[in-house]
């Protein structure tokens, strides 16, 4: 027992088991740092998910729009059927409520799709800003149709100016009995590029899936790398050295008993006897007759060598 409670003994397996709680806590680090990653990546996945499901929406909110802007100039023609609706003032300002509606979700899901990809990594951007489109300006002076060429972005922001006109004149129309989509700019424009704007707006939907896809490869790909490196290498790597950390333990212990055997047995009886001996009579013992038998059996391991 006084072997295996030396100075020496106790240096050595300290020195092994502080090895194994740092084998341990780096194991903890690599696995904390790979899960934090992987919630980042399942996060941006997510996120663009969700614009794609945006841009979904925005063109539900579109065609809504066109749809709603085509009854209201029936009901402003007298020209509604029954079975659809009626040409009362309370079908008209539905339709109006929900043209404003549908023009300010559609205005929002177009701002968060450009904060999301507003940097130049992503294509989106380019269809929103490089990429123009023909749409119906207005009319000559002799009374034929103008056209002009403007970016994706304007012409989404062209779409809700002329939905919000429609918000604050389509009452009036209808009492009127204006013709909506051949005399007013806002229905003529509507009516005429508002479908063009949904073919537009697809191209920015085939943008956002193409992110989509690479995110999410970028996921299973991280997965797999992570999966490889914490759960296949480190690990290993960690278990082989704990291993081997056991194993000189074990050959150290080994050690201590082949070295005890190879004390000769006088030697060991006078450890003993020395070692009772100052259990029971250490009290007796004056500054000068105490041996520090300790240090003694220290210096005996040190020259055996352990």
């Amino acid at each position: 027992m006084k072997l295996m409670d030396s100075g020496q003994t106790q240096q050595v397996q300290q020195r092994y088991r502080l090895h194994a709680l740092v084998t341990v806590a780096l194991l903890a680090v690599v696995h904390i740092v790979c899960f934090a990653m992987t919630i980042h990546s399942i996060r941006t996945k997510r996120d663009s998910m969700l614009q794609l499901g945006r841009s979904g929406q925005a063109q539900r909110y579109m065609h809504q729009i066109l749809t709603d802007v085509r009854s209201l100039d029936m009901i402003s023609k007298n020209k509604s059927h029954p079975n659809l609706y009626n040409a009362t003032e309370a079908d008209a300002e539905f339709f109006v409520k929900r043209i404003a509606k549908s023009a300010d979700e559609v205005q929002v899901r177009i701002k968060n799709i450009l904060d999301s990809h507003h940097t130049a990594t992503t294509n989106v951007r380019d269809l929103l800003f490089f990429t123009t489109r023909t749409v119906w300006d207005g009319k000559e002076d002799n009374g034929t149709d103008k056209f002009a060429n403007i970016t994706v972005w304007d012409f989404c922001t062209r779409f809700y100016a002329m939905a919000k006109e429609v918000q604050q004149h389509g009452m009036d129309w209808v009492h009127n009995h204006v013709d909506i989509v051949g005399n007013t700019t806002a229905g003529q424009f509507l009516i005429r590029s508002g479908p063009d704007l949904w073919k537009a707006s697809r191209k920015v939907l085939d943008g956002l899936l193409y992110v989509a896809v690479d995110d999410a490869q970028w996921v299973d790909n991280l997965q797999i790398v992570f999966l490889c490196v914490e759960g296949a290498a480190i690990t290993s790597v960690a278990a082989c050295y704990l291993a081997y950390l056991l194993k000189e333990v074990s050959e150290q212990r080994y050690k201590l008993y082949s070295t005890f055997m190879h004390i000769p047995l006088g030697l060991t009886r006078a450890l003993a006897s020395q070692n009772t001996t100052l259990t029971v009579d250490v009290s007796d013992l004056s500054g000068d007759q105490y041996i520090d038998y300790d240090a003694r059996f220290d210096l005996l391991c040190l020259y055996i060598g352990l």
